[in-house]
């Protein structure tokens, strides 16, 4: 299915869309390319098209991108690559159950959906170069470059014409007609902020002597410092932390935020981690770059706390949210708190929501919960909505007390063919819940 999806972008040399760039011709199991290259290439390819007599520049940004997919279009989409029918019948008939309303949303925070929405704007992408329009795009943020006030105006038209056509409206507040050296401003906002702290990393290490190569790139400090973050000088990031994000900070910068915390959290700087937890209040989507931080600073706890009381304040409404939740508890190598632990046992036994939360609440509890959640668990088994639940079901007990689990899983052993294989992988002690 990639392949044929990938050979929906092969129109008019470069695609326009840099956040989610496809690799070529690597042997890596990672299919897009590296994100702060293509930032960099995206601004550049920008500046370099006001250079060359663009005056004008439409930003625009897609409101809830992600939760407005159409399912429907997307499957036509798909079916009109040809991908294969058995494979398009098992996407479509999965993506439903991760949205709460109807028909609409893909699952942030996957490699698959990033694949699925790039997609979805291609057909945008098409209609504007059709339309004789240069543009290009980083996920859900488009910029038109025209040559004149009136072109300008009448390419936003278009763009809002044409996102409609597909259940897609603007984030009113992030659309706007710039002049070429105003936009020029705006795209190298990020570059502004974190160029140079990678310059005073090179200069630091450079110092300490461990650079084989003294004309590395900034853009290679990756990599780099995944083996290096020890020696990494942190109080230039820390400083740029409390200045963009801090009490006092206004507005809020995404790429900046994940790439200072990729890069406190590797220095294992803590000082900070009640800052970022608060970011959960305002904003709940970068739940994944703040529990990162906060496994590397052992705050986990804290995090755990925040979240539940968020949670039960009414502040995370989607349960999408609760599922990404779950899943980074079962990442890690220790228990979760009590109170984690119970939302888990309330997700996943007493008041069940969504199938997907159900499934992987009750996971946790398997895995940490006590022999009483684990007959909960099993008293479940009748009332199971599908033979999928019942599987997750019969998984979850692996901890169960063998005498007490093994007479469940001969009766289980009856219902099917798979109960009778996720019955045989728990008593083998084989089943590994997949959090990619």
């Amino acid at each position: 299915m990639i392949e044929q999806i990938r050979s929906a972008f092969d129109w008019e040399g470069e695609h326009p869309d840099y956040g989610y760039r496809l690799r070529t011709g690597e042997a890596t199991d990672e299919i897009f390319g590296p994100w702060f290259h293509n930032l960099r290439t995206f601004n550049a390819s920008s500046t370099e098209l006001i250079d060359n007599g663009h005056s004008h520049v439409v930003l625009a940004d897609i409101a809830g991108y992600y939760e407005c997919v159409d399912l429907f279009t997307l499957r036509s989409d798909l079916n009109g690559l040809g991908v294969n029918s058995e494979e398009l019948n098992f996407l479509t008939s999965m993506l439903p159950r991760w949205s709460r309303v109807q028909r609409r949303g893909l699952p942030q925070g996957f490699s698959a959906s990033n694949l699925l929405g790039k997609l979805y704007l291609n057909a945008v992408d098409l209609q504007l170069r059709n339309h004789g329009f240069m543009h290009l795009r980083w996920v859900d943020d488009f910029r038109i470059f025209c040559r004149s006030e009136s072109e300008a105006i009448n390419a936003l038209s278009v763009l809002t014409r044409v996102l409609g056509e597909r259940g897609l409206v603007m984030q009113s507040a992030k659309t706007r007609i710039l002049g070429g050296n105003d936009a020029r401003s705006s795209f190298n906002e990020i570059r502004d902020i974190i160029e140079p702290l990678n310059s005073q990393f090179l200069d630091h290490l450079r110092e300490l002597g461990v650079l084989d190569d003294p004309s590395i790139m900034a853009g290679d400090l990756d990599s780099l410092l995944e083996s290096l973050h020890d020696d990494a000088p942190v109080d230039v990031l820390r400083e740029a932390y409390q200045q963009n994000f801090g009490d006092n900070s206004t507005g809020f910068n995404k790429t900046v935020f994940r790439y200072l915390l990729r890069r406190l959290g590797h220095a294992g700087v803590a000082s900070i981690l009640d800052s970022v937890i608060s970011h959960l209040r305002v904003h709940p989507e970068e739940f994944e770059a703040i529990a990162n931080f906060a496994s590397c600073v052992q705050g986990n706890e804290r995090l755990e706390t925040a979240f539940v009381e968020l949670r039960r304040q009414h502040l995370l409404p989607h349960d999408y949210q609760d599922y990404q939740f779950f899943r980074w508890i079962l990442r890690q190598a220790e228990a979760p708190c009590e109170l984690a632990m119970n939302l888990a046992r309330e997700q996943g036994i007493s008041h069940p929501r969504s199938w997907y939360t159900r499934s992987i609440a009750r996971a946790v509890v398997g895995r940490w919960g006590n022999q009483a959640d684990l007959e909960s668990i099993l008293n479940a088994y009748p009332n199971a909505n599908s033979e999928m639940e019942r599987i997750e079901i019969i998984c979850s007990l692996q901890r169960m007390e063998p005498s007490r689990r093994n007479a469940f899983l001969g009766h289980a052993a009856g219902d099917g063919r798979l109960p009778s294989e996720a019955a045989r992988f728990v008593r083998q002690n084989r089943v590994q819940w997949n959090l990619c």
